[in-house]
């Protein structure tokens, strides 16, 4: 990553949790997800429909701007890390 990309790289790592997250909490996807748990009779199916209530019920309480604020923090903290590693794993010159 060029110098100076930091701040860009979780600018955009922002944008696309937000958008990612929208979708997660989409009560659309709750009512799909509702209606899906009615019809399921299989065992396994009502297993991942288990699954899938438990991601998405986890998501709706996580509120957006934190989704964001916590996908640039880790975007920022990432290169932090590989900047240290190059620095102290790279061979001596």
């Amino acid at each position: 990553m060029p110098h100076g990309a930091a701040d860009q790289r979780a600018e955009e790592s922002g944008a696309i949790q937000a958008v990612l997250h929208a979708r997660r909490v989409d009560p659309a996807r709750g009512a799909m997800l509702a209606e899906a748990e009615l019809e399921a009779t299989a065992p396994v199916a009502r297993a991942q429909l288990r699954h899938i209530r438990r991601d998405y019920e986890r998501a709706v309480k996580v509120p957006g701007d934190l989704a964001v604020a916590l996908a640039c923090f880790a975007s920022v903290v990432g290169g932090l890390v590989g900047a240290l590693a190059l620095l102290f794993l790279a061979p001596p010159l």
